[in-house]
């Protein structure tokens, strides 16, 4: 792993077409977003990026105040290849990244706007939110600050026991994914108190979870399951959102909208249809671009 810093104009042709490929696999081929990759800016910012033995693998370009925002100097295009997502490389981008921006502007505080999944990610270096969530190219983000001389969070921020934070109730959650993490006597129990599977078998929830992508919620120290989605999908076209449920003595602490945001933010449905059924939350929903059709049945658009 090298870890390289240079301005617009002392790159090399190769250097930053290795750094533009990158950025266009994973935001244009990858998450699917139409905004242009290509803004006028990386002229004016400073470029931090890791390179191994397969070329350009994490990256990130630091802005002075007043380019990205009028009042801070802010982070951006932060990216980890998809091979290298659980090798370090992302905290690594992120240590250097803020490195050099003190070097370069002082104890100063630092923007970014983050992908809502990503919260908690940029929590471990001392990001807070600033902003209610909004979509930007089609993907629920953030407004995050960093007060100047801020310490990295030791205790939040995403693992490999998953992705920690906190509701806007205050209730510190942990969402996790795969049949390793979720017990389907948990999933069961959950499932039994719903207008639509309370009378579904066992068997049934166990074989609708093998071959879907699953989704858990944890209240911090508490050791039941809170809540639980999943998702069927051809990873191509269309998504389809299923059981969304919470524990009922965790209703109102929004752990469902925590869960709903961090699945619709993963890269892996960016782009891709969306559709679901429900019969009473097509307000939570609609935030998230769905528009009610039939009875129903809600859909998203794959842009």
């Amino acid at each position: 792993m090298e870890v390289h810093v240079k301005k617009f104009h002392e790159m090399t042709p190769e250097e930053l077409y290795g750094i533009l490929k990158l950025r266009v696999d994973v935001f244009v081929v990858e998450q699917k977003c139409t905004a242009p990759e290509l803004d006028d800016r990386d002229q004016e910012a400073i470029h931090v990026w890791i390179t191994d033995e397969d070329g350009v693998q994490a990256y990130l370009r630091l802005l002075d105040k007043g380019v990205e925002h009028e009042k801070y100097h802010a982070i951006g295009r932060v990216l980890t290849s998809e091979k290298k997502r659980s090798a370090g490389y992302g905290r690594a981008i992120m240590e250097e990244g803020i490195r050099v921006l003190t070097e370069t502007y002082g104890e100063v505080p630092i923007y970014l706007e983050a992908q809502t999944y990503a919260e908690g990610f940029y929590g471990k270096f001392g990001f807070k939110k600033i902003s209610d969530e909004f979509i930007l190219d089609g993907i629920p983000h953030y407004k995050m600050l960093r007060s100047a001389g801020a310490e990295a969070d030791k205790n939040g921020g995403a693992d490999e026991n998953g992705f920690s934070c906190e509701t806007s109730a205050k209730v510190r959650f942990r969402v996790v994914e795969g049949l390793s993490q979720i017990r389907v006597e948990d999933v069961a129990r959950l499932l039994k108190a719903t207008y639509w599977a309370g009378q579904r078998p066992a068997e049934k929830i166990e074989k609708s979870m093998r071959h879907s992508d699953c989704y858990g919620i944890y209240v911090e120290g508490e050791p039941r399951l809170a809540g639980f989605a999943r998702v069927i999908t051809d990873h191509a076209t269309t998504f389809y959102l299923a059981d969304v449920i919470v524990d009922e003595s965790r209703r109102g602490d929004g752990l469902g909208k925590a869960l709903v945001s961090y699945i619709l933010g993963s890269p892996k449905y960016v782009g891709l249809r969306g559709i679901l059924v429900t019969k009473d939350a097509h307000g939570l929903y609609e935030k998230y671009g769905f528009e009610r059709q039939d009875g129903r049945f809600m859909s998203r658009s794959s842009n």
